[in-house]
């Protein structure tokens, strides 16, 4: 029994939830998968967690995924490829998402454990180098709370990492170096699997069709809180804006807050702003109260400018 067989004799025999760690094309996902079908064989629960959110086994890219894994088959890339659950973190890129990536986690292993999960299989990104791989990877494991940690490296890159699981958690921590099996990836052909992966997963999607409205604002109301349409014409009945003849759903009037607009002069039943063929109060004293504050402010400017000019010609002694 080689070195990586006592992992994950270690790991499917003894642990509640184990986590792998390792750069990229380390081995991680064929170690997990080895894990879980030894698991399996053995008679326990088992639930698959991929928190790499950019090269996936479960789910599409951008988003965590959990898998149970309740027969040999569903090990099958093909099968593992379709999550009993899904979190969305909307990113291929971790470190600047960590809210919804450790919110997704939480809630997926909360759901794992409430569906029977007797072992917890987790397989992480490759972002191991610097204070933002530190950082990813220091969170994931506080939401999880693992109790072995596995680490696959090729020097000593995840040192740094292991230490501060071990003086923050106090968790057990497992190293082996990569398996000398595990041939690297290019960065296109990583790309070529994201594509594959996000392809498959909308393979199966049932087509949307969505009607956009493309037409001219010009006659809205506003303020109404309601978007013309979202509202079917058997709801609003249709009427014919001033100027248009096309006709519009005409939404339940407000009786808070009318937009301001006043009459025409030429059209004694219309409205400049053809937001309404009702009258309003409001609207038409509104030109009333327009000349009423000019000529206040007339009034005042005028008695202004003759309480200068007496203080100048007091002045002069005039």
């Amino acid at each position: 029994m080689n070195e990586h067989e006592q992992l994950v004799d270690q790991a499917a025999r003894h642990a509640r939830s184990v986590l792998f760690l390792g750069g990229l094309d380390a081995g991680k996902s064929t170690l997990a998968r080895a894990t879980a079908a030894f698991a399996l064989r053995i008679g326990r629960r088992v639930a698959y967690i991929d928190a790499d959110v950019a090269q996936k086994t479960v789910g599409p890219p951008a988003t965590v995924g959990m898998k149970h894994i309740r027969e040999p088959d569903d090990l099958i890339p093909e099968r593992m490829s379709e999550a009993d659950a899904l979190g969305f973190v909307g990113s291929i890129s971790p470190q600047d998402h960590l809210v919804p990536l450790v919110g997704a986690l939480g809630r997926l292993r909360d759901r794992a454990r409430n569906e029977g999960a007797e072992l917890l299989i987790v397989d992480t990104g490759g972002e191991v180098s610097g204070i933002r791989g530190q950082l990813v990877k220091y969170y994931k494991v506080d939401v999880l709370e693992p109790d072995l940690v596995v680490g696959l490296q090729r020097g000593e890159e995840l040192e740094p990492i292991l230490g501060v699981v071990d003086r923050f958690f106090g968790i057990e921590s497992v190293t082996a170096p990569v398996h000398p099996d595990v041939e690297p990836s290019s960065v296109e052909d990583r790309m070529a699997m994201r594509e594959k992966a996000m392809g498959r997963y909308f393979e199966s999607a049932p087509l949307q069709r969505f009607r956009v409205w493309t037409g001219s604002w010009s006659g809205c109301r506003t303020g109404t809180g309601v978007s013309r349409g979202s509202a079917s014409s058997s709801t609003w009945p249709t009427t014919a804006v001033s100027g248009s003849s096309r006709p519009w759903r005409s939404p339940p009037k407000r009786l808070d807050w009318v937009p301001f607009a006043w009459r025409t002069p030429t059209a004694s039943s219309g409205w400049t702003s053809g937001t309404s063929s009702v009258p309003s109060e409001r609207r038409d004293g509104l030109p009333s109260l327009i000349k009423k504050r000019r000529k206040k402010m007339r009034k005042k400017k005028h008695k202004k400018l003759l309480k200068r000019t007496r203080h100048q010609r007091m002045k002069l002694g005039k």
